[in-house]
């Protein structure tokens, strides 16, 4: 394999490229990148050997609560135990169990939908945003946050994170950034509207989630589990780690997720024509014939 690498002479600094063979290319000093799917293995390991993360690519999560959650852990063993205490919470059987919540909050996404429907264009990103964002919230602390029962789609949380992944790659690279970081909750009123907004949800909004989570055990989801779990010690229930975790679970099952709705939904839309004829019609359930019918509900 031929990869071609642009270098940078030292000496007159004029760039130049020379073709390497091989499938690994180091583009910076902190970075390789391979083009060799049989390294996957060694890269990925499995259960049974020990690969401490990349501190490099955790500077990602920049300070604060975030930088003390599983995601953001080093070692292997500390980040094992943090992973192990959340893993039963995305199982199969659980996702199930909340099946009916997850349709009830469909249900409202598509009649605020239809209350829009014949006014200005709106962008169903942030329609979805919402709904996720929902769906997670309620997953993670027992009530949702009320996107889908304001007037409108935004704002969400999503739009509140976007000063977070803007500043991503620019935290991982600058460790003067990470270390201002820690001091942005001090700062935040002073900042931009997006900014103070992320803010106030990582150290104010979420951790009265999880505080009302903790008051009534019996809707208190995943955080009322976490802070009765065996496998964790004291040490790790702190409302501080507790709120970035909190974050995390917003953020990885907010965006994603509804960038794959959208998708599903574009090509559901794009295919309606050849769905609703007769000739693929015998093929799909009839819950699903109908909902294409009747766009007021929802398949079962």
């Amino acid at each position: 394999m031929l990869l071609l690498a642009i270098c940078v002479c030292p000496a007159c600094g004029r760039i130049g490229s020379d073709l390497l063979s091989g499938p690994i290319v180091r583009i910076n000093p902190d970075e390789l990148h391979c083009s060799d799917p049989h390294f996957t293995d060694e890269i990925y390991a499995g259960p049974g050997r020990i690969r401490d993360k990349w501190q490099h690519q955790l500077n990602t999560g920049g300070a604060g609560p975030v930088s003390v959650t599983g995601f953001s852990t080093v070692n292997h063993e500390v980040h094992r135990m943090r992973k192990g205490a959340l893993s039963k919470f995305f199982s199969r059987q659980q996702m199930l169990k909340l099946e009916g919540e997850v349709e009830e909050f469909a249900q409202m996404t598509a009649n605020k939908m239809l209350r829009f429907a014949g006014k200005e264009p709106f962008d169903v990103k942030e329609a979805f945003n919402c709904f996720t964002a929902d769906v997670m919230s309620q997953y993670a602390f027992g009530e949702p946050m009320g996107f889908l029962a304001q007037e409108g789609w935004e704002p969400n949380f999503a739009t509140w994170v976007k000063s977070f992944f803007r500043s991503a790659y620019m935290m991982r690279h600058n460790a003067l950034g990470r270390k201002m970081a820690q001091v942005l909750p001090l700062l935040a009123d002073y900042m931009g509207e997006d900014i103070k907004a992320v803010m106030h949800q990582m150290n104010v909004v979420i951790p009265q989630f999880i505080q009302a989570a903790l008051d009534n055990p019996e809707n208190g989801r995943v955080f009322t589990d976490l802070m009765e779990s065996k496998s964790l010690p004291e040490s790790e229930k702190s409302m501080y780690r507790l709120s970035g975790e909190g974050f995390n679970f917003l953020l990885a099952g907010t965006e994603t997720t509804a960038v794959r709705i959208i998708i599903a939904t574009y090509g559901t839309t794009a295919s309606s024509r050849k769905l609703c004829t007769d000739q693929y019609r015998p093929l799909l359930p009839s819950s699903l014939t109908g909902s294409l019918l009747n766009p007021s509900s929802t398949p079962v």
